[in-house]
């Protein structure tokens, strides 16, 4: 129990998000979807619907709201399945 709590806090703390799904940038706040997670990247922001790990090949999330990613030795796992951060997932507030 205390290796999952620890993981998931790992995991939280490596995305570098707000507990709000949010980033701010220069031109202005961007936000994932309810449930998901937003992160900079050299190429911007991208946001999944459930939380994210970072990998060498990019922003893993899970593809269900509130869902969780736990990178493992062999692999990312995530409830609800696996799918890449897209930009076209965020949406920026006005």
């Amino acid at each position: 129990m205390k290796k999952a709590i620890a993981i998931l806090i790992v995991g939280l703390l490596w995305c570098n998000t707000v507990s709000a799904g949010c980033v701010n940038t220069l031109s202005g706040t961007i936000c994932s979807p309810p449930g998901g997670d937003a992160i900079k990247t050299f190429s911007g922001v991208v946001c999944g619907k459930g939380q994210c790990v970072k990998t060498l090949s990019g922003v893993i999330y899970s593809r269900v709201a509130h869902g969780v990613a736990v990178k493992k030795f062999s692999g990312v796992q995530c409830q609800g399945g696996c799918e890449n951060a897209r930009q076209s997932y965020c949406q920026t507030l006005q």
